[in-house]
């Protein structure tokens, strides 16, 4: 979908725009949504990739850049994202992508950018590609991030049915989101709405 030369150049701009920990990381989550993609979306592994490359874009905004950004959109954020400021970012990533990165912006994409901090009820395997990598990349060392990436891992491989690697990936989304939730009530702060929505919708699932 995309070529190697487009990718290369974005991957020179998102450089331009992150701090060297910031790019690290979102080449991390790269690397591991390409190799999430190989057992559910191999034909779809560039355009992950690309996601993955542009997830962070708006991380290292300034207030001002971020109010520029937001100008004559007073509807775009709701009273639980102004809440929740460090999942600005992601809502705010799509708007990037769009004025910046029009060529990548593609539904999948922009949703999976939308959704990759908060996770949603109704995300599709694109999109909770983009959400577990951001948890489980190689550069985490975090306990939790450490055990959900030898979960999710262990447990895919190329020669079972698709429906059982499908299963433990849901399983991989919710026990984040559970974890998110938790963490964040164990230290008494705000847990945004659809973060608890989108962990209830996933417990279902499994």
């Amino acid at each position: 979908m995309f070529s190697k030369e487009s990718l290369d150049k974005l991957k020179q701009s998102v450089e331009t725009r992150l701090s060297e920990k910031r790019y690290r990381h979102t080449l991390g989550v790269a690397d591991m949504a390409v190799r999430l993609g190989d057992f559910f979306m191999p034909d779809c592994k560039d355009e992950l990739y690309a996601a993955a490359l542009l997830h962070d874009i708006a991380k290292e905004l300034n207030k001002e850049e971020l109010s520029l950004l937001l100008e004559g959109r007073s509807d775009y954020l709701s009273a639980d994202d102004l809440a929740s400021p460090a999942v600005i970012h992601s809502l705010a990533g799509p708007l990037i992508i769009a004025r910046d990165y029009s060529e990548f912006a593609t539904d999948r994409i922009l949703r999976a950018v939308y959704n990759h901090t908060l996770g949603s009820e109704d995300m599709d395997i694109f999109s909770e590609i983009i959400f577990i990598s951001d948890f489980i990349e190689m550069g985490r060392t975090y306990k939790a991030c450490i055990e959900l990436r030898e979960f999710l891992l262990s447990g895919l491989s190329h020669t079972q049915d698709l429906s059982i690697n499908r299963e433990r990936l849901r399983r991989a989304v919710f026990k984040s989101l559970d974890f998110t939730v938790r963490y964040i009530t164990e230290r008494e702060g705000f847990v945004h709405p659809k973060t608890v929505l989108a962990r209830n919708a996933y417990r279902s699932l499994i």
